[in-house]
Parts: C-alpha cells; structure tokens; sequence
C-alpha cells in the first residue's frame, strides 16, 4: 500500500527514489512492485538517459483498474503516508 501512495502522490519514480522514499530495502520494493505490476496497478517505463536507462514507475488509475473502494482506500492511506513524512520530504 506504501508503494501505491508514495507514486501516487509523488508521480513517477525511479526504483531507487521509490525504496528511499518508502524507507524500504530495494530488494523488497522490486518484488512487490512485480506483484503491483501482475495486477496492473502500476505501469513501468524506461527512461534513456546519458549513459544508462532508467526504469520508472508510476500508478496506473485509468482504465477501470482501480475501484472505488479501492481508490477510497488508497486515498486514506495517502493522508497518512502525508502524514507521516518529515517537512520537505515531498518531492515538488
């Protein structure tokens, strides 16, 4: 639910932003965003840069994917991520 929240108030994110900003280890965010990505809530894209490819994700709301119980929950963990966020750790 934390990886949800965090893309979905900050937009897209490479992997490595996304587990600092959840404070979870890279390992672990990778294996649960595989999962997010079999159930189509999260879209990647490769991003080309000089000289690598990043990989970013971001949440997929389109497309009837997520419910409205499930936007509703979202919503609620998304005031308390906020919440729990040390002044300025929200990306512009």
């Amino acid at each position: 639910m934390r990886l949800l929240t965090a893309l979905r108030v900050e937009g897209p994110l490479e992997i490595e932003q996304l587990a600092k900003r959840v404070r979870l280890h890279l390992t672990t965010v990778r294996a649960h965003l595989n999962v997010l990505l079999e159930a189509g809530l999260v879209k990647s894209r490769s991003v080309a840069t000089a000289p690598d490819v990043l990989k970013m994700v971001e949440s997929r709301t389109g497309g009837g994917v997520i419910t409205p119980a499930v936007d509703a929950m979202l919503e609620a963990a998304q005031l308390e991520y906020e919440a729990s966020l040390a002044p300025g750790d929200l990306t512009p």
